[in-house]
This record gives C-alpha cells, sequence and structure tokens, in this order.
C-alpha cells in the first residue's frame, strides 16, 4: 500500500503540514483540531482511489503554524489559511471533504470561498 507523502506548505500566513496521497482530481480533507501523520486517516484514504488527496493539519495540529492570536483558530481564519495552501499548491480549484468539525469547516469553506470549491458529485 503506498505511504503518505508529506510537504511543508510555506504560504503568507504561515507554514502548514500537509501529507498527499493518490491520483486525480484534487481533494482536501482536513479536521479542525485533529492531528494527521504519515498513517493517513481512515476516512481520507477511502478517496484515495480517484482523487488525490490532500490531508491538512491547520494551526496547532502536528508541525503546522502556530496560532499568534486566539482569532486565528476560528472556521473563517481556517479557511483563509486552506485558501492559502491551496493557491500556494497552485491548484485552481479543488473538492473538501470533513467529517466532524471537519465536515462544519467544509460547509463554512464552501460559503466563504464557492469559486475554489468543486463539487465531487459522489453524493
Amino acid at each position: 500500500m503506498e505511504s503518505w507523502k508529506v510537504i511543508m506548505v510555506v504560504t503568507p500566513r504561515g507554514t502548514f503540514e500537509v501529507f498527499y496521497k493518490g491520483e486525480g482530481s484534487p481533494l482536501c480533507v482536513s479536521h479542525l483540531y485533529s492531528v494527521f501523520n504519515s498513517t493517513g486517516d481512515y476516512f481520507a484514504d477511502c478517496f484515495t482511489g480517484l482523487y488525490q488527496v490532500f490531508l491538512v493539519n491547520l494551526r496547532e495540529a502536528g508541525a503546522s503554524e502556530a496560532a499568534h492570536e486566539p482569532f486565528q483558530l476560528r472556521m473563517l481564519e481556517s479557511v483563509l489559511d486552506l485558501e492559502a495552501i491551496r493557491e500556494e499548491l497552485g491548484l485552481p480549484t479543488w473538492a473538501f471533504a470533513g467529517h466532524s468539525t471537519g465536515g462544519m469547516l467544509g460547509l463554512v469553506y464552501g460559503l466563504a470561498a464557492p469559486p475554489f470549491i468543486e463539487s465531487t458529485g459522489d453524493y
């Protein structure tokens, strides 16, 4: 089984730890506070057969940027971080999947940045 590769993505908003695996259209998977590592994530693994999955550690998770101010942990701030990561990766758009608070984050992301979120059509 292919393992998850890791990159540190440097953005104007900070540096973020991102794991990636799979081939196909880009799909971001994240959680508001969980830490991901090179073993991946059961939920994210489900998508790697159809998508290139980017598993993102947000602020205060893993080796990603610390929050320098409390407001940086808000969902909208996390969306801005995800957008900075997407831009730095050179992706014009990507789909988003999340569970638990990651699912809530996906709703905020879809409302805040609709031109940059693609539908997977898998529902």
